[in-house]
């Protein structure tokens, strides 16, 4: 059995006090950056994980943390990114003695109404994940129990947050692109009101600027609510035979991209030689289909246990500002992407 690795631990390899630890952990005092750093890296090289459930029971809580999944509770089995996601955060909530409860509600529909349990007292906090549009977070702006977005942020909501950055993400795509030869990159998404999907179109622009790529040449398409990907294939397909005609795309997401060059290659498009493209998440499945994909990677699980702690240390402390995290992501070469012919 491995030996419980505890603060004392902590504090004697980074060489300070016992104080300076805590104040390091819960994000408190002036503690210098240099300080700051020599802790954290104690933390990460002993593997220490907070034990955030001694100062929790010493509040009156109930031990339980409610999940809600966008649009519906079900959708969450059938979906391989939040899997991993919740497969990190039930392992560090386990450690500290919660529980999650999956709340079973359908938050599209537009007579939701906030349930009983997240007003009586039946939970310490909520975790909203899964596609939120901005709508649906802000039926919760007058709860007063934590909130947690996971992968999602909402300007509108008091709640802390915690992102993959696919600002970057999509900015590494091209980049990667360009140094292939790529000159005329369309990016693929859907046209939903998402924090995420925004933030990676607003990566593709930021990543057209700086590379100095002709707009004429790399257009942004948008598969309109009611369209389905073989309509947003057929737009990708128009666009290699456009006066300034692409030589690649990036997608908002591995499931899109997948589909897209499955449709692309029915029409005889030959991928990635004559059109590479790049998916975002690293889903496992797409990295063994006949065309490798090079994909953006999430660290899923990371994000999970991130997300755990984050909201312990909201249940534990409701005083601290809040906190907007942004998880970095790598992208992952495979066979999709090639020189330009």
């Amino acid at each position: 059995m491995k030996p419980v690795i505890t603060i004392h631990d902590i504090a004697k390899k980074a060489k300070v006090s016992l104080a300076t630890v805590s104040l390091v952990l819960n994000r408190k005092g002036r503690i210098s950056e240099k300080t700051q750093e020599r802790v954290r890296k104690a933390v990460r090289e002993m593997n220490y994980s907070p034990n955030y459930s001694g100062r929790i029971l010493r509040r009156k809580c109930s031990q339980q943390i409610a999940l809600l999944y966008y649009p519906r509770a079900s959708a969450i089995f059938n979906n391989p990114f939040y899997s991993k996601i919740i497969e990190g955060l039930l392992e560090r909530l386990s450690q500290n003695k919660y529980n999650i409860v999956l709340g079973n509600c359908d938050l599209s529909e537009e007579s939701f109404t906030i349930p009983d349990y997240l007003q009586n007292g039946s939970v310490d906090a909520l975790i909203l994940t899964g596609d939120l549009p901005e709508k649906a977070a802000l039926h919760f702006s007058d709860l007063r129990i934590p909130i947690l977005l996971l992968d999602s942020f909402s300007k509108h909501l008091a709640a802390d947050s915690l992102t993959s950055d696919g600002f970057q993400g999509v900015m590494d795509s091209i980049d990667h692109l360009v140094s292939l030869g790529h000159r005329h990159i369309a990016y693929v998404t859907h046209e939903l009101d998402l924090y995420n999907v925004q933030t990676r179109i607003n990566g593709f622009k930021a990543a057209i600027q700086k590379n100095s790529l002709p707009l004429l040449g790399c257009p942004l398409i948008r598969m309109p609510v009611g369209k389905n990907v073989e309509w947003l294939a057929q737009e990708v397909l128009k666009a290699t035979r456009s006066k300034a005609p692409i030589t690649a795309f990036v997608a908002v997401n591995d499931t899109i991209a997948f589909w897209v060059s499955h449709f692309l290659q029915k029409e005889a498009i030959q991928l990635p030689r004559f059109l590479s493209f790049i998916g975002f998440d690293d889903d496992e499945e797409y990295s063994q289909r006949d065309i490798p994909m090079t994909t953006i990677s999430v660290p899923k699980r990371e994000i999970g246990i991130r997300a755990a702690e984050i909201i312990l240390t909201r249940i534990s402390n409701s005083d601290l500002p809040l906190q907007k995290v942004v998880i970095p992501v790598s992208l992952v070469r495979r066979n999709s992407t090639v020189v330009v012919k």
